[in-house]
């Protein structure tokens, strides 16, 4: 189970359900922060995973920042060679289709 520090904390308590042989702990929020490898304790795969997950996540929201930035760069080309920018075209589609429509009813 998994106990979260307060947001104004710098570290992340953890603790096992078997108390045994199994110590509570800390762990460093930042996922820079290198994995203690000189003492064997569970902590540390519990650490490893969340520096895992982290970088995981990491490298996802980057990969969308960067197709955003493509999207938006394809859409400024666009628009620069005499083409609407999409949202503009659609209002334009939507305003064209109003009076027919107001006809038709």
């Amino acid at each position: 189970w998994w106990r979260w520090g307060t947001r104004d904390e710098a570290s992340l308590h953890v603790s096992n359900v078997d108390h045994e042989g199994h110590a509570a702990g800390t762990l460093p929020i930042d996922p820079r922060e290198p994995v203690d490898v000189d003492s064997h304790s569970w902590r540390n795969y519990v650490h490893a995973a969340y520096k895992g997950v982290f970088l995981h996540y990491w490298r996802r929201q980057q990969k969308q920042r960067q197709e955003k930035q493509q999207q938006q760069k394809e859409q400024a080309a666009g628009a620069g060679a005499g083409e609407e920018p999409p949202a503009k075209k659609a209002k334009a589609d939507d305003e064209a289709s109003a009076p027919a429509a107001a006809a038709a009813a």
